[in-house]
């Protein structure tokens, strides 16, 4: 997945807005921000993160595109936070949080027209065709979908953790099945990972 390295506010001003994909069920890290405060007494009370942890699976699913709205929240700035975070919206649910752009619960989803497509090229989002959950046998599943052709992009993270996990997950594409593997930081495949897995393609 993309890394987003932004580290100031300056260095955004003149991107594009982003928008993000979720990957999987996402409530809990979808979050809300309380600033740092001053209580009746005089003390200085910290910010913090919470998590929409308590809402439905349902109001937070793959698939859900979220964009964003502008707003940044930085380490060493912002109290209580330690990873960058970003400001989205959820354009269904009319609601909006912050998440972490690195999660590998979120991938960037850009349909920007590229300058090389012809004028009268209208249709450029790609489309979700496929999604679901897996387990992993010795480090590896192959999924049989229709839905896969030897050009689609795959989109996997981990759902439940089982065995000893890999330090990722690599998801490839043929016609009419994916292939979920768990590697090592070399690539190698780590057979003693068992964890329940997501993907999902996008055509």
């Amino acid at each position: 997945m993309p890394s987003i390295t932004n580290a100031n506010h300056a260095a955004q001003l003149d991107t594009s807005r982003r928008s993000y994909i979720s990957t999987a069920v996402y409530k809990t890290t979808f979050y809300s921000y309380t600033p740092a405060t001053i209580d009746g007494a005089g003390n200085a009370v910290a910010g913090y993160l919470t998590a929409y942890s308590s809402g439905a699976d349902v109001d937070f699913p793959a698939r859900r595109v979220l964009r964003e709205t502008g707003k940044k929240l930085f380490p060493g700035v912002h109290s209580g936070v330690s990873t960058y975070m970003v400001s989205v919206y959820d354009s269904v649910k009319m609601w909006n949080g912050f998440i972490d752009p690195n999660s590998h619960n979120f991938a960037v989803y850009n349909t920007d027209k590229s300058h090389f497509l012809p004028a009268d090229t209208t249709e450029i989002i790609p489309t979700v065709v496929a999604s679901g959950s897996a387990s992993l046998v010795s480090g590896t599943v192959t999924v049989s979908t229709a839905a896969a052709k030897s050009d689609s992009l795959v989109f996997v993270s981990y759902k439940t953790p089982g065995g000893t996990m890999g330090a990722n997950l690599k998801g490839t594409a043929t016609n009419g099945s994916i292939i979920i593997t768990a590697v090592d930081a070399s690539r190698a495949t780590v057979a003693t990972d068992t964890s329940l897995v997501n993907w999902m393609i996008i055509n």
